[in-house]
């Protein structure tokens, strides 16, 4: 399909089925590696409104929290593939905060899941998520709020188990 919408002259979609295609080939490193949960964005946009303690989705290179090494070594794994154009994680701010805050309140943010994102999909792939001392959301907490049939997975089950 490509090269015929190449000698077609469709640029745009060229470039559309060509984003696919690496879409695809992402997809496929990810199975490789066990990676194969995730939850679309509208179902975070869901969970994100109903959670009363009040959620963020900040950028990974902008969270200030350790991450745990397991996670950490998921993210490089998936790095090395090159899976994801970039990362955020989902962690509660019960203030909803935008502005700078004091130390004692960046220590209550924490209980994050990590999710990688590639440019072009309304998806969250999950990397990995922890529980500490102060809170304990996970991907199946986020699964109990919006429905166990938002978290998604790459793989499909074979019909001949």
């Amino acid at each position: 399909m490509i090269e015929n919408a190449k000698r077609a002259g469709q640029h745009a979609l060229v470039e559309e089925l060509a984003r696919g295609l690496e879409h695809h080939r992402a997809e496929a490193q990810l199975v490789a590696l066990g990676l194969t949960k995730y939850v679309r964005e509208e179902d975070v946009i869901s969970f994100y409104k109903e959670c009363p303690k009040g959620l963020r989705l900040s950028w990974v290179g902008n969270f200030g929290r350790a991450i745990p090494e397991t996670v950490v070594h998921s993210k490089i794994r998936a790095d090395d593939v090159g899976a994801f154009d970039n990362y955020v994680v989902l962690h509660y701010d019960p203030g909803a905060k935008s502005f700078l805050e004091t130390e004692k309140e960046k220590e209550a943010r924490k209980d994050p899941i990590l999710f990688g994102l590639m440019r072009g999909k309304r998806v969250l792939y999950f990397v990995g998520d922890w529980v500490d001392e102060l809170c304990d959301l996970t991907l199946d907490q986020l699964a109990e709020r919006v429905g166990q049939e938002s978290i998604q997975s790459l793989v499909t089950p074979s019909p001949y188990r």
